[in-house]
């Protein structure tokens, strides 16, 4: 791995690798479950993980500061243009965005009691 720049070394997280592309809980642990359960009920279509992403730096600072893992899912469509000039996010999407959060934490709370 190439040194870290000190940008990197302050904000950002060590880069994990996940070895499966199922979300189960031995794969990937609860919540990477959870958040693939909610996008399947929500959206009716079961998810695709993919690694991607950018820096949100105070992901790492929640963790380090309180040793709680972060789940990141991405919203909205691949043809949104996120961050070009045209960037656009439909109310429709925006709406089904909320019931996928609200049913990851039901999903999380159900695998939990599972657990």
């Amino acid at each position: 791995m190439a040194a870290a720049h000190g940008w990197q070394k302050l904000h950002c997280l060590p880069p994990v690798a996940e070895r499966s592309r199922t979300p189960s809980p031995a794969a990937g642990g609860l919540r990477r479950a959870a958040a693939g359960q909610a996008q399947e009920r929500s959206r009716g279509a079961t998810p695709t993980f993919v690694r991607g992403g950018g820096s949100i730096p105070i992901v790492a600072d929640i963790y380090a500061l309180m040793r709680i893992p972060a789940v990141m899912m991405g919203y909205g469509l691949n043809d949104d243009g996120l961050h070009a000039p045209n960037e656009r996010y439909s109310v429709e999407m925006f709406q089904r965005d909320i019931e996928t959060a609200i049913v990851y934490l039901e999903e999380l709370a159900r695998l939990e009691r599972q657990g």
